[in-house]
């Protein structure tokens, strides 16, 4: 059941990953999964940590579902623990970050990369960090064969789920 918004009340931050708890959902993501396409996460109403994600690399079949719920839970905690002052007080942003997870579940020096910066560095910094603070990772699922995974996370300051989409 949705509950209306009331459009002049700012929304909480959100980031990759919550998903809207609709079982179709799932069941398109991992389709798209298995057929070597990105996944992405959105969906739910109110606060809480929404927003998109990507696998951009053929995942070769497996199913990273599980992999990929630890690597946001973890993202998650890391940004709501440095979340800025301003995001908490309304400050709206999106921030688009591109990053590799080697099989070892570490990430390269030179990521993530900032695809996209809301303008405001005490948010475009804060995403960067959320990812930064949980390396490594846990190593990726034995079942795949690559080197690493390529991932592209949408983090949203304030704005509506659909602001993820966005070109």
């Amino acid at each position: 059941m949705e509950t209306e918004r009331n459009p002049n009340e700012p929304t909480k931050p959100s980031a990759p990953g919550q998903q809207g708890g609709q079982q179709g959902d799932r069941d398109k993501e991992k389709e798209r999964e298995k057929q070597g396409g990105g996944q992405q996460g959105g969906g739910g109403q109110g606060g809480g940590m929404n927003g998109a994600y990507q696998i951009l690399t053929p995942t070769e079949g497996v199913d990273f579902s599980d992999y990929m719920a630890r690597v946001l839970a973890s993202v998650r905690r890391n940004w709501y623990a440095v979340m800025p002052e301003s995001a908490q007080l309304g400050d709206r942003g999106r921030v688009v970050l591109e990053f590799s997870i080697r099989r070892d579940g570490s990430v390269p020096g030179d990521d993530p990369q900032r695809l996209l910066g809301s303008g405001k560095e005490p948010l475009d910094r804060a995403a960067v960090s959320a990812i930064r603070s949980w390396n490594p990772f846990d190593h990726l699922p034995p079942a795949f064969s690559g080197p690493e995974i390529r991932l592209r996370f949408i983090f949203l300051y304030n704005l509506p789920l659909d602001a993820a989409n966005q070109q």
